[in-house]
């Protein structure tokens, strides 16, 4: 029996603060006043906004990722090796971009998912193969990334596509594979 884990768990946020404040095509640090905050205007304003603050979630980093795995290998099945395959794999939620972030708009949060693959096969001394696989064991109905951006032109012609485009998990899928090989293995 084999098993495998990877897990990690930080919390990625920004280190330092950073501005877009340019002048001359040279950048600038970000204004600070007297007391070393960020300066602003009359109307409370900042002069010149940070675009990232230190302490800010970093974009498309997750606090926590998981990938587990197990495989078992029963020798001697019809003179041949038997195994199975299973894998785990988790991710808490994860910010889009530093925009969505700034505005705590969470159309651009995608929520923690998980995922589990299976596997299993024969494989034969005259070099036959049989596998099985389930890809999304459990038909789990997650997505791992939600695209908050521009859609060309669709908010111009009122079009509903093409807006919070999400990468979701494919459903369920079966399929058998059998191989024959030839010759020396």
């Amino acid at each position: 029996m084999k098993l495998t884990a990877n897990v990690f768990h930080g919390d990625p946020e920004f280190t330092n603060t950073v501005c877009t404040n340019t002048a001359n095509d040279v950048s600038e640090d970000c204004v600070l006043d007297a007391n070393g905050d960020f300066a602003v205007d009359d109307d409370g304003n900042f002069i010149t906004p940070p675009v990232v603050i230190e302490g800010m979630t970093l974009p498309n980093s997750p606090k926590t990722t998981i990938h587990a795995s197990v495989e078992y290998t029963i020798p001697n099945v019809f003179g041949g090796d038997l195994w199975f395959y299973y894998d785990y794999s988790y991710s808490s939620q994860i910010w889009n971009s530093i925009g969505n972030i700034r505005k705590n708009d969470r159309n651009g949060l995608a929520p923690e998912w998980s995922y589990s693959s299976l596997s299993a096969g024969l494989q034969l001394p005259n070099q036959l193969d049989i596998e099985v696989n389930i890809r999304n064991l459990f038909d789990d109905r997650g997505y791992s990334y939600v695209w908050t951006g521009e859609a060309d032109n669709a908010e111009l012609f009122d079009d509903p596509r093409y807006r919070q485009i999400r990468a979701v998990d494919r459903p369920r899928t079966v399929w058998v594979t059998v191989r024959k090989g030839f010759g020396d293995r």
